[in-house]
């Protein structure tokens, strides 16, 4: 029943992110803090293909004991021990799985020396400081300079130039985040669903707030999708409320800003910054009250 229910949800989320790569499920981890990043990951890399190696190992150790050696739980530990023996190959080995790479290639990333692998531990860190609720203004630029020294057009490429947008916009660098915002769109059809999601809601939002164009806002928060794993329900109601503000209608987005800070995760130290810039706009002398 359970390998039913992951094997369901797994096909579900391969449907709704239009991954095909996820279909046979996925795993990530958020590290916790930034020192020693890389051992530590390595180890949780490889812990995922020495856990179906064991398991294929204890069922072929187990098999010899049965008495029965064509019986119901013989042929369970005989598909056990080649469907887990598979997946230790399959995991284990640098082989191509689509926007993603298999733990083999990661291992090799985090282990290895050069841009690649300085890419993923500035991954590992920003990762680490944004679930930290360190606020984007604080992160450390070489991070992000690190990670775009690798120019390959993948969803990695396109998550470093969104957190320089973000690293320039909580700064008051409004034309760098411009420039940083405009080459992760360029990235974005190429890349996933969440990855094309996000960066449609930051391009409403950066066109409301700070381009004043509310046509291009809107028409870009109407290509965000209803449903979107990781794709905050804050977030959608912060680019809402910037269109709702440039468009002119400021009760409406007081409202969309205060429900908006009420549901934002705690982390997410900067977009609370962005709400409540956007409210004390809303709130100065002479703003619009329609």
């Amino acid at each position: 029943m359970t390998r039913i229910l992951l094997g369901i949800a797994a096909a579900w989320l391969c449907l709704v992110v239009h991954e095909p790569a996820l279909f046979g499920g996925a795993a990530g981890v958020i590290p916790t803090r930034t020192d020693g990043l890389r051992p530590r990951f390595s180890w949780v890399v490889t812990g995922g293909p020495l856990a179906s190696l064991l398991l294929a190992l204890s069922a072929a150790a187990i098999l010899p004991m049965l008495a029965d050696a064509h019986g119901l739980a013989a042929v369970e530990l005989k598909w056990i021990r080649l469907l887990s023996a598979s997946v230790f190959l399959f995991t284990i080995l640098p082989l191509p799985n689509g926007a993603f790479v298999s733990a083999g290639t990661l291992l090799l990333r985090v282990l290895g020396r050069g841009p690649v692998a300085d890419r993923e531990l500035a991954l590992l860190t920003l990762t680490a400081l944004q679930s930290g609720g360190v606020r984007p203004r604080d992160w450390n630029g070489a991070l992000i300079l690190a990670g775009l020294a690798v120019r390959d057009g993948s969803m990695f490429e396109c998550q470093f130039h969104l957190w320089s947008y973000a690293h320039e916009l909580d700064r008051g660098h409004i034309h760098e985040a411009d420039v940083a915002l405009d080459r992760a769109l360029a990235l974005a059809p190429r890349t996933v669903a969440t990855l094309r999601a996000q960066c449609a809601l930051e391009s409403a939002f950066f066109e409301a707030a700070h381009r004043q164009r509310p046509d291009a806002a809107r028409a870009a928060l109407q290509r965000l999708p209803r449903r979107v794993p990781f794709v905050t329900e804050s977030d959608r109601l912060r680019a809402a409320a910037a269109v709702a503000l440039a468009e002119g209608r400021s009760r409406e987005a007081a409202d969309l800003v205060r429900r908006a800070l009420a549901c934002a995760p705690a982390p997410a130290a900067g977009e609370r910054a962005w709400l409540e810039e956007l409210r004390r706009r809303l709130e100065a002398p002479g703003a619009p009250a329609t």
